[in-house]
């Protein structure tokens, strides 16, 4: 698809490496910021280009990566960024509590 030129692309299935990580904005300073940023990114429609029932990765409170394999995810994110300070949630489907798909999470989040 394309509008002015522009192609549109989906992102799916990415990972930010240790550099690209580190140079996003510092958003917190251990594991429990990244259930805080979850739904804090939630609320504010940061995640709406998501597929709902996707799988988001969060390093200290950022947005690391994206995949509908929750395990895969988790594992790839623990090879580049270690698994302390690492958690992976699941993006709700429409009318699905948060707390609902906090039984799928992985990694540190409390």
């Amino acid at each position: 698809m394309e509008i002015n030129g522009l192609s549109i692309v989906t992102l799916e299935h990415y990972l930010l490496s240790r550099d690209e990580l580190a140079q996003q904005a510092e958003r917190g300073e251990s594991a429990a910021d990244n259930l805080l940023f979850f739904k804090l990114d939630l609320r504010q429609r940061r995640l709406n280009r998501y597929q709902e029932g996707s799988y988001v990765a969060y390093h200290k409170g950022v947005l690391c990566g994206q995949s509908f394999q929750r395990l895969n995810l988790f594992n790839a994110a623990k090879k580049y960024h270690g698994s302390s300070n690492l958690a992976v949630f699941k993006i709700p489907k429409k009318g699905e509590i948060i707390e609902k798909t906090l039984e799928e999470a992985l990694g540190e989040f409390t």
